[in-house]
């Protein structure tokens, strides 16, 4: 049999270093891009404690974001006893799409993501929310996580301590982003409080060891945890937990010498206080199917998410938002009485220039006449208004506003010329209006105040839309709950809409005889549906549910009224941890009760015990005109290191002297992360290997702008290895060789990608690499009769020359694939590309690599690839880089190096060995099809979203390998296709790399009867 090892080790690690000298700009194979449309020029505006990064598009909200900030630092220093090392910095941008943009974080931003604070830098990274309200929040609850790295940093630090810079922050989520919403939020939350009813109702109340389940979402639960501990013990007990959890020991330990109470009499108290509080409310209200009848049912396999419906006008069919598709949040129209789904209006996930639907915060509209619907979205990084045709799903129109960041709420007008909505300039909402016919869009409200949520009244002369204008003063920062306000188009003239006090009043709809507005309201502690009488400005109360009517945030639309005949009502609704949608038929209006006790959504305990955050959360200090800014200076950027890998190092002996390794790894940026830096060192060996093991790669990439490149230097070595003998040395000995051959490759390399879309991207690579072989082999001697040892040299053995090439290339990267449990679950990707090399080897390498995947029924995968590989030319097969073969990971399986055995060689072929030789080309051309399914994970059949992805799949392959002396074949010959199939079970780490356990039966070996293999190779 012949021996690979030298010829597939070689191409592995060519590829392997190719990936990581050259990737500067983009070592992704395949994947979607993260396209950054927008090129900010940001500066710094300094306050006493923070640097905000800003753009001329952000610069007034971030000198209120520089007083807010100020305001959080001196609460939570009073709270956390506490003060930050050093300067903070929060980067801010302008609305949500440009967030998304972001280098702070390489990974993609999801729709629900209002934030985060880093670990590396401390840096603080959120968009402007539109208003003030928002805004405030989500700057205090990332500046608690400021607060708590940096306390970890401290304790770390602290040479009396033991606690360790590694393992300071590994707390539970719940804790963290728990005592960030309680610190942010204070004791009462109608969100929070809204999920705990529903838990109440359903005697679901987790004892504490159980809130790191997946199940309970952390913010709400962790929020309602430290509400009621803070509550009964004192706020004091926040920084005290915090600090002994840090401290190496976990939450129960810390609850036991903090609190002096085990966590399971906690959790028994907790969970009494709850029922004390929710128990009696949810016991007197009314079950939603009091009220009508359920459309869309949320279930907990498919569609767990069901939001903003929004009815025809005739009230007869339905537009929502659902995930009933599984993998992605889609806009679907269905009819009312059947129940059955007509259409899916969009499919974001294969869109390559649909960036976001926004389903959090928005919703459709329908035109007057039902025909068409308009949704309101982020294509290619700014805002995008879509018209769609509901009976064919044809776009009819497709209108961009680059004036904008981004745009929310559409409202068709009655006279079907015209739409409302919300647009963010600037960092806050405000109206505008878009006429269809000419394409122009024109201002509806100025001024400091939000504004959204647009609703037309029926005559098409005035709007209600929801403000905080009556509850804030944006000149001192300070900011209420959300109001309805009156809108009428001819004077511009703004007055408000008798609504609740004491909570938040969104949604507002019109009903379908002008006389009454509906709207949603929190005032009482749940969210529930009003009207307001236009009449007399009387106000009733049309439901009072055990849980309520909402949406996933604060302030997501839930409510639709149809415009004709009785004036149909839709809402969402939150239950058992699900959204669905329902029609409400039975309603009985009555007076709202004159008196309402408390804060919307307190939470337990009411009396509580040293109360402090509530306090500080209304303590305005310090005011905005004690706030000093500084000029606006230019940001330039500089590198700090953003983590380092730990220093491994190791000594040791065998027979030809001392050994020794190590290495280590770090990671640089600037604190935009638009400039990043790898360097890494490795060496191990002898005294004689030393030197031809030493690894070294130092790799730029700089993602300014939307063209990403980067350039990379590097020195990486790889070892190939064979067995000589025994030889007879004719003296009574026999010597064994361990023949030894080092390929050293040393490369610069620059490298670039653009990105046409999120899907599609063009790349390109040039640069010069050398590559020198070294050759020795290890001599061991024994006596003739092979029982004594007698001792060990290294001698020297010839090596092939050096070589010096200059390769390049060029790509065209395609994939709308979407991920599913060990692998993309529906899509397409591809990959088009040519490289080559001249000087001293010259040839040229195609490649073509295509892979589709339909998804016919949930949970079941049926994927299918063609890849040709090649290399063409004068050198295409010099055998000083190798072959590739056909059996490695990720190929053909069933045909890898280990599985052969000497008994499948025709023995009058030797040396030769035809059934594994033939496995070897410069050339191969390989197709796969699969049918797989997910079984644990978060999309699995069984969810759990704890448990890494794990699927099960039956598979056939087949591949071909050739050179330019040979040629395919697929009926018989030297070069024969090879074919493979089996079942595997594989799970994923990290959504790339997937380890596989495969039961497989080579058929074109037929010695070969099945058996396991075990493999790690990228997703296919």
């Amino acid at each position: 049999m012949s021996v690979p090892s030298r010829a597939w080790r070689a191409a592995v690690i060519l590829g392997v270093a190719a990936a990581v000298t050259a990737g500067g700009a983009s070592a992704q194979y395949f994947g979607g891009n993260k396209v950054r449309y927008e090129d900010p020029r940001f500066r710094i505006l300094s306050s006493e404690h923070f640097d905000i990064y800003t753009y001329p598009e952000e610069d007034a909200a971030a000198q209120d974001a520089a007083v807010l900030m100020e305001r959080w630092n001196h609460r939570l220093h009073d709270m956390l006893g506490h003060e930050l090392k050093g300067r903070q910095a929060l980067i801010l941008y302008a609305g949500h799409p440009h967030f998304r943009q972001t280098n702070a974080t390489p990974g993609e931003i999801g729709e629900g993501t209002g934030g985060f604070t880093e670990m590396f830098k401390r840096r603080i990274v959120l968009p402007s929310a539109g208003a003030g309200h928002e805004t405030d929040h989500v700057l205090g609850h990332e500046l608690v996580h400021a607060f708590q790295f940096d306390i970890a940093r401290k304790l770390a630090e602290d040479p009396s301590g033991k606690t360790s810079k590694a393992n300071a922050m590994r707390l539970p989520l719940w804790f963290i982003e728990g005592m960030a919403e309680y610190l942010s939020i204070g004791s009462a939350d109608p969100q929070t409080a809204m999920w705990m009813r529903d838990a109440v109702l359903r005697d679901d109340l987790p004892v504490i060891a159980d809130l790191n389940k997946p199940k309970y979402f952390p913010y709400r639960w962790g929020h309602a945890f430290w509400a009621y501990v803070a509550g009964s013990y004192g706020d004091g007990v926040v920084a005290k937990l915090l600090r002994s959890a840090v401290a190496g020991k976990d939450v129960a330990t810390a609850i036991r010498l903090e609190l002096k109470i085990e966590e399971k009499q906690l959790s028994k108290d907790w969970h009494a206080a709850l029922k004390a509080e929710f128990g009696p409310a949810v016991a007197a209200a009314k079950p939603i199917g009091d009220y009508g009848r359920v459309l869309v049912k949320a279930n907990k396999k498919k569609g767990r998410i069901n939001l903003s419906p929004v009815l025809s006008p005739d009230g007869k069919r339905l537009l929502f938002f659902s995930e009933r598709e599984l993998f992605s949040i889609e806009l679907y129209v269905m009819d009312v009485e059947s129940g059955k789904v007509l259409r899916t209006l969009t499919r974001s996930t294969t869109d390559s220039h649909l960036d976001s639907l926004q389903f959090l915060y928005t919703s459709g509209t329908w035109s007057p006449d039902g025909r068409q619907v308009a949704l309101a979205g982020v294509g290619d990084g700014r805002p995008v208004l879509r018209i769609i045709d509901v009976e064919t799903g044809d776009q009819v129109l497709e209108q961009r506003f680059p004036e904008l960041v981004e745009m929310l709420h559409p409202a068709w007008s009655p006279d079907g010329n015209s739409i409302a909505f919300a647009g963010n300039k600037g960092g806050l909402l405000q109206l505008h209006l878009f006429d269809i016919a000419t394409r122009t869009t024109r201002p509806l409200t100025l001024g400091p105040h939000a504004a959204m949520q647009p609703a037309w009244a029926p005559d098409g002369k005035s709007l209600v839309f929801v403000t905080d204008e009556f509850t804030s003063d944006p000149a001192q920062l300070t900011y209420g709950d959300y109001r309805l306000a009156w809108l009428t188009l001819a004077t511009g003239a703004v007055t408000p809409v008798p609504s609740l006090r004491g909570g938040k009043n969104i949604n507002p709809q019109w009903s379908a005889d002008g006389q009454h507005i509906y709207f949603l309201s929190d005032a009482r502690g749940a969210p529930n549906l009003y009207r307001v009488s236009l009449a007399d400005g009387g106000l009733e109360e049309m439901t009072d549910l055990k849980v309520g009517i909402s949406g996933i945030a604060r302030t997501s639309p839930a409510l639709s009224v149809s415009t004709q005949g009785e004036g149909r009502i839709a809402v969402s609704t939150y239950s058992k941890g699900l959204y669905s949608i329902y029609l409400l038929e039975n309603l009985q209006p009555h007076a709202v009760p004159a008196a309402i006790e408390g804060r919307a959504g307190t939470l337990p305990p009411r009396e509580r015990a040293e109360p402090k955050i509530d306090r500080l959360l209304a303590d305005m200090t310090p005011p905005k005109e004690a706030v000093t800014l500084a000029e606006l200076k230019e940001y330039e950027p500089s590198l700090s290191v953003d983590y380092a890998t730990q220093v491994s190092a190791g000594v040791g002996n065998s027979s030809l002297g001392t050994v020794v390794g190590g290495g280590v790894a770090l990671y640089w940026s600037d604190m935009l992360g638009d400039h990043n830096l790898l360097t890494v060192l490795q060496a191990e060996g002898d005294s004689t290997t030393f030197q031809r093991n030493l690894a070294a790669v130092v790799n730029y990439e700089n993602r300014e702008q939307r063209l990403r490149w980067g350039a990379a230097v590097g020195q990486i070595p790889s070892v190939s290895v064979g067995f000589v003998g025994p030889v007879d040395n004719g003296d009574g000995t026999f010597s064994q060789f361990l023949v030894r051959q080092w390929q050293i490759n040393r490369e610069v390399a620059g490298r670039l990608a653009y990105p046409i879309t999120r899907a599609d991207r063009i790349e390109g690579s040039v640069g010069y690499r050398h590559i020198s072989y070294v050759a020795d082999a290890v001599e061991d001697v024994y006596s003739n009769g092979g029982n004594q040892y007698l001792g060990s040299r290294i001698v020297d053995v010839d090596a092939p020359p050096s070589l010096e090439m200059y390769p390049a290339g060029v790509a065209f990267v395609h994939d709308t694939s979407v991920w599913g449990g060990a692998g993309p679950a529906f899509g397409t990707r591809y990959r088009v590309e040519l490289g080559g090399v001249v000087g001293d080897l010259d040839f040229y390498t195609p490649l073509l690599d295509f892979r589709h995947y339909i998804l016919p029924i949930p949970y079941l995968t049926l994927a299918g690839r063609l890849m040709h590989y090649g290399r063409y030319g004068r050198d295409a097969d010099d055998e000083r880089i190798g072959q590739v073969f056909l059996g490695n990971w990720g190929m053909v399986r069933g045909y890898d190096y280990y599985s052969f055995s000497l008994a499948e060689c025709d023995p009058a072929a030797a040396p030769a060995c035809p059934i594994f030789d033939q496995l070897f080309g410069s050339r191969v051309m390989l197709a796969s099809a699969e049918a797989r399914v997910p079984i644990f994970g978060a999309r699995g059949l069984v969810p759990s979203p704890s448990v890494p992805p794990i699927e099960i799949a039956a598979f056939y392959d087949a591949g071909v390998a050739w050179d330019r002396d040979s040629s395919p074949s697929f009926t018989g010959g030297d070069r024969d296709l090879v074919r493979g199939v089996g079942y595997s079970v594989r799970l994923s780490f990290f959504g790339a790399l997937v380890i596989g356990w495969n039961y497989v039966k080579p058929l074109d070996r037929p010695e070969q009867d099945w058996y396991w293999e075990f493999t790690i190779a990228p997703a296919f």
